[in-house]
């Protein structure tokens, strides 16, 4: 079990034979170029579960508050 918020709990991960880690993004270009090309190319598929206008941007914050996404919530530009 990783999470990108917290640690989770290592009972838990026990209770479902799993380990439990967390995991911290920084940034780094180069790596985003690269996972640019990758999607470009279709070798990568990210899992999108909602797209909002930006003027709806505080819509979508609350509904990442509100419910948990099973994929990434984007703010459309333009």
């Amino acid at each position: 079990m990783i999470s990108s918020l917290a640690k989770p709990s290592e009972g838990m991960a026990r209770e479902h034979h799993a380990h439990a880690a967390s995991f911290v993004a920084h940034p780094d270009g180069g790596e985003l170029i690269e996972i640019g090309r990758l999607i470009d190319e279709g070798k990568v598929h990210p899992h999108v579960s909602a797209v909002f206008e930006l003027k709806a941007a505080a819509e979508a914050q609350t509904q990442l508050e509100r419910h948990h996404a099973q994929g990434k919530v984007v703010l459309q530009m333009g």
